[in-house]
């Protein structure tokens, strides 16, 4: 502490070390909650944005159905001028219909890229943990403990094998 050096009974050694180890992993559960907190108000305001423009879709169909049962010629038969008015209102629907069911589209694959993003991310995370906390981590470890939780444990093999979830793979590890 502060660069001072102090004796410590051998006896309280443990001690210290188990302080550290709680204080290590407390932080890291804290920077876990941070992040997932983050993720968790980015996931709101994405599918809040997606829902608005599914509604706003909805709506311009709805608009253009109205359109799709006039019959055309006899609107332009009594009223030339309000039937050409409703013909451009029509196509204005439907171009607004093209751009908002693409950037329903282009929403959508900005979820599908973060959820791949975010993956990957659990993936490194979980893998980097495993190797942090079990002696020997290998492919080889790996791949034993998969085929254990495949056969032993009736795991299918996706819930496990991209180590998402790193507690699994450390039951595994301790039943292996």
């Amino acid at each position: 502490m502060d660069g001072v050096r102090h004796r410590v009974p051998k006896a309280l050694k443990g001690a210290f070390m188990m302080q550290a180890d709680y204080t290590r992993k407390t932080q890291e559960v804290a920077e876990l909650r941070r992040a997932i907190e983050n993720e968790r108000a980015s996931i709101r305001e994405a599918g809040a944005e997606e829902i608005g423009t599914r509604a706003q879709l909805l709506a311009i169909d709805e608009q253009i159905a109205r359109f799709q049962k006039i019959d055309w010629d006899a609107w332009e038969n009594d009223d030339p001028f309000e039937a050409q008015k409703g013909w451009r209102q029509y196509q204005q629907l439907q171009q607004a219909r093209g751009t908002t069911a693409g950037r329903l589209m282009n929403l959508a694959q900005q979820r599908g890229l973060e959820e791949q993003r975010e993956t990957a991310r659990l993936i490194e995370h979980g893998r980097a943990e495993l190797a942090r906390d079990i002696r020997g981590w290998s492919d080889d470890l790996a791949a034993s403990l998969l085929d254990t939780g495949v056969k032993q444990y009736g795991f299918d093999r996706a819930e496990i094998e991209e180590f998402t979830d790193p507690r699994m793979v450390k039951v595994l590890h301790d039943a292996h």
